[in-house]
C-alpha cells in the first residue's frame, strides 16, 4: 500500500479544504451539531458543493461525477467531518451507487444528476423494531397489486426521514423463501400518502424517527434491481456506509489538545499531568491508526481488491476511538464538562458533553460493534460460525 496521495488526490483535498474553510458557516455547524439532521443552511451548502462538482468525485462523468479515484470520496468524508459539515452519506454512498449499479436507465436519469448536484436527500430504511442487527428478519410487507406494490409496516431509527425527499426502503416481497432471499429495495417518495413519521430522541438529544406505512402505494417503476434480490444490494451498500471516518474525532482531539495546553489547575497545566499526557499520546496513536484503516479500505476499492471484513474493522475502530476520546475530554474538563452550551462556564467546545453522551450510539448505528466483530471473526479470521 502506498501511503501517499496522488497529485490528483492532493489537489482534490486542497480544493475541498479551501471550499469548506470558506463555506462552512456557524449556522451550518449549529445545524450539524444540533442533532436534528439537515436544515436549510446545510442543504444550501450541499447544493453549493454539488455545483462545484465536489460531492460525487468518484462517480463516472456520465453520471455527474468527476471520474476520480475512490480515495477522493474518503478525502471528502474526512474533510467534511473535520469541518463539522453534513456529509451526505445516504444519498452519495448508499442510494447513489445502488442506483448506478442496479437501477434502470430511467432511474439513473431521474436521480443521479440531482444526487451529484446536492439537490436530494435520502433516508435509509432497513431497521425495524424486531429486526436490528438481524436486518434480514425485517417484516415490512410490499404486496404486488398490478402496476404497484402496497406497503404496510413500521421502520425505526430512520435518522433523516423527517427531512428526506426519498427513502431507500427495504421490504419483504416474498414469504415463501428464506429470509435473505425475499427482500426487495425501493425508492419511495416521502410525499406519498400513508407515511407517518414520529420523532424519537436519544439521551444526547439526537433526533431519529420511527416511520409507519399504512397502505402506501409505490409504483413498480420504483423497484431497484431485481425483485427479491435486495439483500445482495444492501450488503454491497453497507461496505460503503461502514467505511467510517475519524475527521470529526481529529477535530475533537485538536480542540482538547488546545484546551489542556492552556488550562491550569492549581497553577499547573492540565497537559503536565501524567495520566493525561499518556491518554493524549494513546489517542494520537489511535487516530493515526484509524485514519490508515479507513484509507486502506479506499485503497482496496481503488485497486478493485475484494472487501470482506475491512469496512467492519474501520467502523469498529472509529467507534472505539470515539468512546475513548470523549471520555478523556470530559475527565479533563472536570465538573464543568457536565454543563450545557447555554452556560457561560462551559470551558471549551460546547458540543463536548453532547459528543460524550452521543458516543455510545456510534457503536450501534450501521451495525453494532458486536456484529462488526462477528464479521471480522468469520470473514477475516475464518472462524466457524457455530
Amino acid at each position: 500500500m502506498d501511503f501517499r496521495f496522488t497529485p490528483e488526490e492532493e489537489a482534490f483535498q486542497k480544493e475541498v479544504r479551501e471550499f469548506l474553510d470558506k463555506e462552512v458557516t456557524k449556522e451550518v455547524i449549529h445545524e450539524h451539531k444540533s442533532g436534528e439532521s439537515l436544515g436549510p443552511h446545510s442543504r444550501a451548502l450541499l447544493r453549493k458543493m454539488g455545483e462545484a462538482d465536489l460531492l460525487a468525485s468518484a462517480w463516472p462523468k456520465e453520471y455527474g461525477g468527476r471520474g476520480l479515484s475512490p480515495v477522493t470520496r474518503f478525502i471528502l468524508s474526512e474533510e467534511m467531518s473535520y469541518h463539522a459539515a453534513p456529509y451526505p452519506l445516504t444519498f452519495v454512498e448508499v442510494a447513489g451507487p445502488g442506483i448506478r449499479h442496479y437501477g434502470t436507465e430511467e432511474q439513473k436519469k431521474e436521480f443521479l444528476g440531482r444526487i451529484a448536484n446536492g439537490e436530494l436527500e435520502f433516508a435509509t430504511a432497513y431497521t425495524e423494531p424486531n429486526a436490528g442487527s438481524d436486518v434480514a428478519a425485517l417484516k415490512v410487507r410490499a404486496v404486488d397489486s398490478g402496476d404497484k406494490f402496497i406497503i404496510n409496516g413500521q421502520k425505526v431509527f430512520n435518522s433523516h426521514a423527517h427531512c428526506a425527499d426519498y427513502m431507500w426502503l427495504a421490504v419483504r416481497t416474498d414469504l415463501t423463501v428464506s429470509k435473505h432471499k425475499g427482500i426487495s429495495l425501493f425508492i419511495l417518495d416521502m410525499k406519498t400518502p400513508g407515511i407517518t413519521i414520529r420523532p424519537m430522541y436519544t439521551f444526547a438529544g439526537v433526533r431519529t424517527n420511527e416511520v409507519f406505512f399504512d397502505d402506501v402505494e409505490i409504483p413498480k417503476s420504483c423497484l431497484v434491481g431485481e425483485l427479491n434480490h435486495g439483500w445482495d444490494y444492501m450488503m454491497g451498500a453497507l461496505n460503503y456506509e461502514r467505511g467510517g471516518t475519524v475527521g470529526d474525532l481529529q477535530a475533537g482531539f485538536d480542540e482538547l489538545l488546545k484546551y489542556v495546553a492552556e488550562a491550569k489547575r492549581e497553577g499547573k497545566l492540565y497537559c503536565d499531568e501524567d495520566w493525561l499526557s499518556e491518554e493524549l499520546a494513546q489517542l494520537a496513536t489511535e487516530l493515526r491508526i484509524g485514519g490508515w484503516l479507513i484509507y486502506r479500505l479506499a485503497y482496496m476499492q481503488d485497486t478493485e481488491k475484494p472487501v470482506t471484513y475491512e469496512a467492519s474493522l474501520g467502523k469498529l475502530y472509529a467507534s472505539e476511538i470515539r468512546l475513548h476520546l470523549y471520555n478523556v475530554a470530559i475527565q479533563s474538563i472536570g465538573l464543568h464538562g457536565q454543563l450545557r452550551d447555554w452556560s457561560k462556564y462551559v470551558p471549551m467546545d460546547t458540543s463536548m458533553l453532547t459528543e460524550f453522551l452521543d458516543s455510545p450510539r456510534w457503536c450501534i448505528v450501521a451495525g453494532t460493534s458486536e456484529i462488526q466483530r462477528n464479521i471480522m471473526a468469520t470473514r477475516g479470521l475464518k472462524l466457524p460460525t457455530k
